[in-house]
């Protein structure tokens, strides 16, 4: 099959579609994937190299007038016109898009022998208590509603609460769920007992981790407040944060303040072949998301990695979250609170059996779905509705 997989939302988007495109790549499939380039266009490459180049929307010099703002949208529906024609001009066999703004024009008058297939990667809600951000909220569920059960032939969604939260208790008669994928290095790489490292009781001081990307908007200085709060009663811990940092030098500043430098650091991101080896000098993995529905409807991905590398984790309690990680066996899921995330910190720094015992368990308690096993659910669904687009 011909498939294209659309994402445009950033220059530097999650590996997601990434490994999909590799690993359908493997199964026999030509596909294109198109993303947002340096320049703001869309490339779409097939692999090897770029085979179309589609000019993007966004103006070199953006107005934030009410002129400017109309311009802006005008120009995104001729770029999205321009996608729509490039799609008639290939007539793949299956689109998958990763869209939100005005992804209900995408399917429109598209190729007889295509498959529309919309994605839903996430679901941004009460993300502040702005009655903006919560109107704009509703009015994207709207969308993805309306996307999925009237516009395209099916729709994917990474967790089945997820899929119910936009469709309701009818939502298998409208999409899948397909989880998030991880590298089968995850799962293969020898853990640190296996490995010839350190010992794990010869480890001092407990090494915590939290890996991705540093925003504002994730609230990462409760974990900074927690160590601070944790380091006053045992100070044999360190915490590196990596990822890319969005948030303006925020959480280094609170750190020089806060008079943590000593045991907490900020640490550039790696490239994603690199995470399984960095993540294995650590003993704990930081699994930390703000109590927001968001994670109620779908697991994050560090936690998913935590997981098939072994590692005992302290997570927020949320729903989904509670299916990765047992409380007291493979780590503890604690309250949306400097205090609780300081007092599971505690747990791991002044209890070395309890530590063990979490590092045995999560060693046998191992798993996850690979990215090539993610290819292959999408490929049954795109074979399945591919063949029913077909003359």
């Amino acid at each position: 099959m011909h498939i294209l997989l659309y994402h445009f939302y950033s220059r530097t988007p999650n590996p997601v579609y990434q490994e999909v495109a590799n690993n359908l790549r493997q199964l026999g499939h030509t596909v294109w994937l198109g993303s947002r380039d340096e320049d703001d266009n869309l490339a779409w490459h097939d692999g090897k190299q770029i085979i179309d180049v589609i000019l993007g929307p966004y103006s070199k010099n953006p107005s934030t007038s009410v002129a400017g703002k109309l311009q802006e949208n005008l120009g995104f529906l001729s770029y999205i016109m321009r996608v729509r024609a490039f799609i008639r001009q290939v007539a793949p066999d299956v689109v998958q898009a990763n869209i939100n703004n005005l992804g209900w024009l995408l399917p429109l008058g598209g190729p007889a022998k295509t498959a529309f297939m919309y994605d839903v990667r996430q679901i941004n809600e009460a993300v502040d208590s702005s009655w903006k951000q919560r109107l704009n909220e509703k009015r994207t569920i709207l969308n993805m509603r309306l996307c999925a059960r009237f516009l395209y032939d099916h729709t994917f969604f990474c967790h089945k609460e997820a899929a119910r939260k936009v469709l309701g208790e009818n939502w298998a008669k409208y999409s899948s769920s397909i989880p998030v994928g991880i590298d089968h290095q995850f799962l293969s790489v020898p853990t640190t007992d296996e490995a010839s490292n350190i010992a794990p009781e010869d480890l001092s001081p407990v090494r915590f981790v939290y890996i991705g990307t540093l925003s504002r908007l994730r609230s990462l200085e409760k974990l900074l407040w927690a160590a601070s709060t944790a380091s006053q009663s045992n100070r044999k811990m360190r915490l590196d944060l990596i990822g890319p940092d969005t948030s303006g030098g925020y959480y280094q500043k609170l750190i020089q303040e806060l008079d943590i430098g000593n045991m907490v650091s900020i640490k550039p991101p790696v490239a994603y072949e690199q995470v399984p080896q960095t993540l294995l000098s650590y003993d704990v993995g930081l699994a930390y998301v703000p109590d927001r529905p968001t994670w109620h409807y779908q697991p994050t991905i560090k936690v998913l990695e935590y997981r098939a590398l072994g590692m005992p984790i302290i997570s927020t309690d949320v729903a989904t979250h509670r299916e990765i990680v047992e409380h007291n066996k493979n780590g503890l899921l604690v309250a949306d609170t400097p205090e609780a995330l300081a007092d599971g910190m505690l747990r791991y720094l002044d209890d070395g059996q309890f530590l063990s015992e979490c590092q045995t368990n999560a060693r046998a308690m191992r798993r996850g779905t690979t990215w090539l096993e993610v290819a292959q659910m999408y490929e049954e669904a795109y074979q399945r509705f591919a063949t029913a687009q077909a003359p």
